[in-house]
């Protein structure tokens, strides 16, 4: 009760404040927005300790007061604290509870500074101290300062138990001037005896609790912001902190965790490795072929190298465990030795494989980017198609597949189909093949004898899986263009293939087939009737430059025809192959030859010959050609073997010949044109050279540092080495001779045809060809005059890979070969002119690489690059290729993958997401889903888009992409919405 007013004097509430014990932080309990510690945390479950405080005041305080329900506040008060054990009686009591003391002496209003307060914890039986419940814990969030008006008590006296058990040990707290509170734990060796209790001198009313037992208890007493610090008392036991360190990594977890780590990381190098060669053309429309190309061997590297460095670093460790333990079992090193040998092993053979597998799909794929890879066989080997090589029928295609692109289109296009088998139409119409897929081509080959488009179709054989229906569906790939022919013409009968329809026969043996080869000049445009023929496959050339002739075939066998072109730019060197069958007679087979007589220049002498003597002729009849007019002369039945003949005038004629075996069997033949009377000779001839830094010979043109004109020879260079090849000579028999010479030395020839001549300096003059019969006195003399001039600078320009590409082109030019005849001067500057208007001048590079792209608005797609070199000694020289570069129009294509839904079906409401795939860069890029709903962009961004159909149908959706000087193009899908 207070004295004063006869009212019991009310708990009063303790406001909150930041003072907690650092000790116990993960054990507290929330007051507001104060956390403190529970008694548990510091003392235990079943003690709770008294303090005695003694406060010291150092300067005014200001008036305060306690009043009911009013927070009990210390401000401006410096304060030193002594903690003693003290254990309280402790009551539980409901949430108005009334604090009441045993004694409250009269209240002074101002007190001076030798006012003594004595503040022990309250122990009567009516004094209890609790913790707040949570719901006050809640409420307890503001402070109410003090009334100055209200009297506080100078001395509050109650009895204190002396009564303490041993000093427990106890934290040493510090308040800052900024009201926290930090923690020191000072160790004496042995505990000092507490001192006496000290009385609280105070300048002004002050009213104090027990800070330690009220932070017990949940509640903490407020302490004012510029208190001075609080410390333990001598005689207290301070706590002993354990200040815990960080985990130290052994030297054996950092190698496992390492170990990991570099299995992890290979695993997913190897992961995207081997995805991107599965399926290449997957970013083809994004960085183009050389990108692939260029990514593939880097991650092939990556991999290949991680794995080889890992299995080396593994080797050696082994082997240095092996030499240098000298105790224990050495058994687990010998097996990590032979392990990592075989990694080691495996690693190399691996990057081998996979470095040819990228340059196989690189080749693969940047030479046809469609399902079929259509192939023709060269004398070489078989070239695709899509190299741009003219395609001259007959001919015969190899089918390949592109197994990417085939599966794309057999899943997109057969859903919830069983495949049974895949076939092929060659669009002949005579020949289906069937398909290989372990080989991934189709069995056989495609037969066309004519020029012209041959529609290709896939016929798929189809089971459906819900209805079980089979049924064959027929795919349409697009046309196959042969662009000329040469055309075959047999002297009897008709053209006809075997039961494959792969393979030509042209008769039985001997048989005689003309070639015309007229339609090839006319349809390529070549100026110069250039043509060269191999017609029995011995390497050498039998017919040169003749359109139109006929060549007789004696042996039943697969005879190869080979011929070139040598006017058509980078595929001069090219040797392209017809088969021919020659079936196998039942009767002998006869061969006539003729031979000029010395009778007279029209006179000949005719031989027949069979192959086999064991049957015996009974008849024979002779017919004479004359091919000038086309018509036959008297029929000679009075002949044998061999005869002599004047036919009369001179002219071009053909012998026949018709018989009849001892059996009854009927034969025929025929001879090769004689050409009667003839004075002079035809002579087919060609000029190859090679340079002293060549590999290998070019053929003489009007150009070069070697060239012919008018039948001269002039090099700048030496030495030289010429190859003079004497194709044909006509009329030739067994009589004529040849002879060439180089400044009248004889040149010796290993076979008759082919001459090489050695221009070591520049004394040479004349090579000479002397064609004679001493029969029929005809005589032909060819002379090549040679002139020598050895110029300062001998240059030289070189493309690489090739001089003709699509658009855009990338050409390597090389001067690096050029010479200098003066041993003592030196190139300094080069000087390029790229032919497109581009320029670099005085360049140290004797190599560059350039661009060339199809010009769109001239339509031109042909350069002529040239370099300029600059000597030490002021010398200039300017030279070019010897053919321009030829840049052509690029083929742009584009596709439309649903990649939500690839069966290309879908239903009303789903998201379907459409991108598309192009091998170009486009500028522009419109949607069109058959809708009202368009989508259109300046760029690549809208390449991906997702689109939601609201009403059932089939839609065509059309991307219309239009290129920076490039035609634009269209790509086109269908979806159908249920």
């Amino acid at each position: 009760m207070n004295p004063n007013t006869g009212q019991p004097i009310q708990n009063p509430t303790v406001p909150t404040n930041n003072l907690q014990s650092p000790n116990n932080q993960n054990k507290n309990s929330t007051i507001g927005s104060v956390t403190t510690p529970s008694l548990g945390d510091i003392f235990g479950p079943d003690e709770i300790v008294t303090t005695k405080s003694t406060l010291q005041t150092t300067t005014p305080i200001p008036e305060t007061a306690l009043e009911t329900n009013t927070q009990v506040a210390v401000t401006q008060s410096p304060l030193t604290t002594e903690v003693t054990n003290q254990i309280p009686q402790i009551v539980p009591i409901s949430d108005t509870t009334v604090l009441q003391t045993s004694q409250i002496t009269t209240p002074v209003i101002a007190p001076t500074e030798t006012d003594t307060v004595q503040t022990p914890i309250i122990t009567s039986p009516t004094t209890v101290i609790t913790s707040p419940t949570q719901q006050q814990r809640e409420t307890i969030t503001t402070v109410t300062p003090p009334s100055p008006q209200i009297p506080v008590p100078t001395q509050i006296t109650t009895p204190i138990n002396t009564s303490a058990p041993a000093p427990i040990p106890h934290p040493e707290y510090t308040m800052t001037q900024a009201g926290t509170v930090s923690m020191s734990s000072p160790a004496p060796t042995t505990p000092p005896v507490a001192p006496a209790p000290q009385p609280t001198t105070s300048t002004g009313p002050v009213v104090t609790q027990n800070t330690q037992t009220l932070t017990q208890a949940g509640t903490v007493a407020p302490i004012p912001q510029n208190s001075a610090p609080i410390s333990a008392p001598v005689g207290v036991i301070p706590p002993k902190i354990v200040v815990k360190k960080g985990s130290k990594i052994s030297p054996l977890k950092f190698i496992i965790g390492c170990g990991v780590f570099g299995f992890l990381l290979i695993g997913a190098v190897g992961f995207i490795l081997y995805f991107a060669l599965q399926n290449p053309t997957q970013f083809q429309g994004i960085i183009g072929i050389e990108g692939i190309k260029t990514g593939l061997k880097l991650f092939a590297g990556l991999f290949f190298g991680m794995l080889f460095l890992g299995s080396f670093v593994t080797i050696i460790f082994n082997l240095y465990k092996l030499i240098t333990q000298k105790t224990g079992s050495k058994i687990k090193y010998v097996i990590g030795l032979i392990f990592s040998a075989l990694v080691l092993g495996g690693t190399v053979f691996g990057g081998i494989v996979s470095f040819n597998r990228i340059n196989e799909i690189i080749e693969t794929t940047g030479a046809n980017n469609s399902i079929l890879l259509p192939y023709i066989q060269f004398k070489d080997k078989a070239r695709l198609i899509s190299e741009g090589f003219p395609i001259i029928a007959p001919t015969k295609v190899l089918y390949g597949t592109n197994e990417t692109l085939l599966t794309r289109f057999l899943t997109t296009n057969f859903v919830n189909k069983q495949i049974n088998s895949l076939k092929l139409d060659c669009g002949n119409g005579t020949q289906i093949l069937n398909y290989n897929q372990s080989q991934k081509q189709f069995n056989g080959q495609c037969l066309y004898l004519k020029k012209g488009d041959y529609p290709i179709k896939f016929i798929t054989n189809i089971t459906d899986k819900a209805t079980g229906v089979t049924e064959d569906i027929t795919s349409d790939l697009g046309p196959l263009s042969i662009t000329t022919e040469v055309s075959l013409v047999p002297s009897s009968g008709t053209l006809s293939s075997n039961d494959a329809n792969d393979e030509i026969i042209i008769g039985k043996a001997p048989t005689k087939i003309n070639f015309d080869s007229t339609s090839i000049f006319t349809d390529l445009k070549l100026s110069e009737y250039k043509i060269q023929r191999d017609l029995d496959g011995d390497g050498q050339w039998d017919k040169s430059d003749l359109t139109n002739f006929s060549y007789q075939f004696r042996k039943p066998q697969v005879q190869s025809i080979y011929y070139t072109l040598p006017n058509i730019g980078q595929y001069s060197n090219l040797v392209y192959q017809i088969d021919l069958r020659v079936l196998q007679n039942d009767v002998p087979i006869c061969t006539i030859t003729t031979t000029p007589s010395t009778a007279s220049n029209t006179t000949y002498t005719i031989s027949t010959t069979f192959d086999t003597d064991q049957v015996i002729i009974n008849s024979y009849m002779y017919r004479i050609k004359n091919l000038s007019n086309n018509r036959f002369g008297n029929a000679l039945t009075n002949k044998k073997e061999s005869f002599d003949y004047d036919f009369g005038a001179q002219g071009n004629y053909v012998v026949y010949l018709d018989y009849v075996t001892e059996d009854g069997k009927q034969g025929s033949c025929e001879s090769d044109t004689i050409e009667v009377g003839a004075s002079t000779f035809d002579v087919k001839s060609t000029l190859q050279y090679k340079g002293p830094n060549d590999t290998s010979r070019t053929p003489l043109t009007t150009t070069g540092i070697v060239s012919l004109n008018d039948k001269k020879i002039s090099s700048t260079v030496l030495p030289i080495k010429l190859l003079l090849t004497i194709n044909s000579i006509s009329p030739q028999s067994s009589t004529t001779k040849t002879v060439v010479k180089l400044d009248n030395q004889i040149i010796q020839t290993p076979n008759g045809k082919s001459y090489e001549i050695t221009l070591t300096n520049s004394t040479h003059e004349l090579i000479t060809i002397h064609i004679s019969d001493p029969i029929t006195k005809a005589v032909t003399l060819l002379e090549y005059p040679i002139h020598i001039t050895q110029e300062d600078i001998i240059g030289k320009l070189n493309t690489f890979p090739s001089s003709v590409g699509t658009s855009p082109f990338e050409v390597t030019l090389d001067a690096s070969t050029t010479t200098l005849t003066d041993k003592d001067d030196e190139i300094i500057y080069f000087t390029w002119d790229y032919g497109d208007g581009e320029i670099i001048t005085n360049s140290s590079q004797s190599r560059t690489t350039h661009t060339y792209v199809y010009d769109e608005n001239t339509q031109n797609g042909s350069y002529n690059p040239t370099v300029t070199v600059t000597t030490k000694k002021g010398k200039v020289a300017k030279f070019g290729i010897p053919q321009p570069i030829l840049v052509k129009k690029p083929t742009i294509t584009a596709r439309i993958d649903i990649d939500s839904h690839p069966a290309q079906i879908a239903s009303v409401g789903d998201k379907v997401d459409f991108s598309l795939h192009t091998d170009g860069t486009p500028t522009k890029i419109i949607w069109d889903f058959g809708t009202s709903e368009d989508i259109e962009c300046f760029d690549r961004s809208c390449a991906s888009v997702p689109m939601f159909f609201t009403t059932p149908g089939t839609y065509t959706v059309n991307a219309t992409i239009t290129y920076k000087d490039l035609n634009s193009t269209t790509a086109t899908t269908k979806i159908v919405i249920e």
